[in-house]
């Protein structure tokens, strides 16, 4: 995803040094705005806002929006995560593009 235009990725980027969590936005777009969309388009469920750390989403530039949270666990797939990363793929793009996010 840190290749995809508009997608902004917080964290490490070294998968021996962070837990399974990734935090990102999209930008010109709140992270509430796409939740909405991976959940009600896509069936993925995830975590839009400050997470319960406000100090921390000050620390990394973040606050008052927050970002999208998505945790994979054990039971997710390969195809679970392909699956999501062409979604956000996909709603970056509308965003570019300019088309009209609620009319998917």
């Amino acid at each position: 995803l840190k290749t995809v235009p508009g997608v902004i990725i917080y964290g490490e980027g070294d998968a021996r040094r962070q837990v399974a969590v990734l935090s990102f936005n999209i930008a010109g777009l709140t992270p509430s705005e796409v939740a909405m969309q991976l959940e009600e388009r896509y069936q993925i469920i995830c975590r839009p806002g400050l997470h319960c750390a406000p100090i921390a989403h000050q620390t990394i530039g973040t606050f008052p929006r927050g970002t999208v949270r998505l945790s994979p666990g054990y039971f997710n797939s390969g195809e679970d995560i392909e699956i999501t990363i062409e979604a956000v793929c996909e709603i970056a793009a509308r965003k570019r593009s300019g088309r009209d996010i609620d009319n998917y």
